[in-house]
């Protein structure tokens, strides 16, 4: 938040095209470019969103608890932790599964996202004629009306986040292939295809007796990935096993409307969910009992081993 808006003030941020941010940059880069500006209680400008960089003397804790409530300042000072904590509390209510990955999602949602009328668990897109275009194509399945669009003006923003692998591979080998993504208002993917190799550890499947297995497995997959989707799109568990026909790039494929959304809570939360990976390399039972969300994994079961790359692309 400081970055922006100190380049705010030096007139900068509003010559520029593009943000690109990734963890912590993240939630900053989600809150500038769809808070609901000039809703109420939400700040009418980006100025009054951003605020003015106080200089170091100025920094004291009256001052902090005095930022106003529009500011984008306060954020950074409303306790995450405390959220973490509220959102532990009702997840261990909810068992028998605890879903930590969930738990960091809606604690960055209710700091950084729900405060600034950024409404979540529904699609984002650019601009009013790119929802209408996607609800023409996709007539009865979704509404221009259900989107968030990035406030006019604003750079083009770009979020990195992390696909750790197959799901059903966890907990994977190190050193280990992660395969970087881009979230954008337009499309969600990665501009590099390339094959990927995947190595899960021997753990044991079942115990027999204390400290012993009964069985170990382990297993190896090349994948070939690469591509981009519409954001709406993103997350769907069955593509379509053709995919685009050889040399016809730029084609348009269908793919099932996924069953969640992966709204800017998923962005933003995706994007700075670091033990994600900590997880997926670790024991299978952690994995599975702090729920899927621990990291952004796909199901293998839909994915098609690689060929080797006969060409670059």
């Amino acid at each position: 938040v400081g970055y922006l808006s100190a380049l705010q003030e030096l007139g900068l941020l509003q010559e520029a095209r593009y943000t690109s941010a990734v963890s912590g940059g993240a939630w900053a880069t989600v809150m500038y470019s769809f808070y609901a500006k000039g809703e109420e209680g939400v700040a009418a400008s980006d100025e009054e969103l951003l605020g003015r960089t106080p200089p170091p003397e100025e920094i004291t804790m009256q001052a902090l608890d005095e930022l106003a409530e529009t500011s984008a300042l306060r954020a950074a000072t409303s306790g995450l932790l405390k959220e973490i904590l509220r959102e532990v509390i009702i997840a261990i209510t909810s068992l028998p599964l605890f879903d930590l990955g969930r738990v960091w999602r809606d604690a960055i949602s209710a700091v950084f996202l729900r405060p600034y009328g950024i409404r979540t668990g529904v699609p984002f897109t650019w601009d009013t004629e790119s929802a209408k275009k996607i609800a023409k194509r996709n007539a009865g399945a979704i509404k221009a009306k259900d989107f968030v669009l990035v406030n006019g003006g604003v750079p083009f923003p770009i979020v990195g986040f992390g696909l750790l692998g197959p799901s059903d591979m966890v907990p994977f080998q190190e050193p280990r292939s992660y395969t970087m993504m881009e979230a954008t208002p337009l499309y969600i993917g990665t501009p590099l295809v390339q094959n990927v190799t995947f190595h899960s550890k021997r753990w044991c499947s079942h115990r027999k007796g204390k400290g012993r297995c009964k069985a170990e497995s382990s297993k190896t997959e090349t994948l070939l990935m690469g591509g981009f989707l519409s954001p709406f799109a993103f997350g769907g568990h069955k593509p379509p096993k053709s995919g685009v026909p050889p040399g016809e790039g730029g084609d348009v494929i269908e793919v099932p409307i996924p069953e969640h959304t992966f709204s800017l809570r998923e962005v933003a939360g995706s994007s700075s969910y670091a033990p994600g990976g900590y997880f997926a390399s670790s024991c299978r039972c952690s994995f599975r009992c702090l729920g899927s969300g621990s990291g952004f994994t796909f199901p293998t079961g839909h994915q098609h081993s690689a060929p080797p790359l006969q060409r670059p692309l």
